[in-house]
């Protein structure tokens, strides 16, 4: 028996978190004000495309730089060693 939801004439599916799919934490966007063009620091799932992406893991900290156009945005997050 197939169960399936409804809402006038929107079929409805349940949200179950996938940890292989789900970009989870914190995300800065930045805003051209002058295109109105959104920017992302990091890479993420909504993220456009950016020239140039590098990530490293150093040992108390997760570091990424990203270049889009010619802004250049460097970004570090210290996390805890268990």
């Amino acid at each position: 028996m197939a169960v399936s939801s409804r809402w006038k004439d929107i079929a409805l599916t349940r949200w179950r978190e996938d940890a292989t799919c789900d970009n989870w934490g914190t995300f800065c966007y930045l805003r051209d004000l002058a295109s109105g063009e959104v920017l992302v620091n990091r890479t993420s799932a909504d993220a456009q495309a950016s020239a140039e992406l590098r990530s490293a893991f150093l040992g108390g900290a997760t570091e990424f730089r990203r270049t889009d156009f010619d802004l250049d945005t460097h970004t570090r997050s210290p996390f805890a060693r268990g």
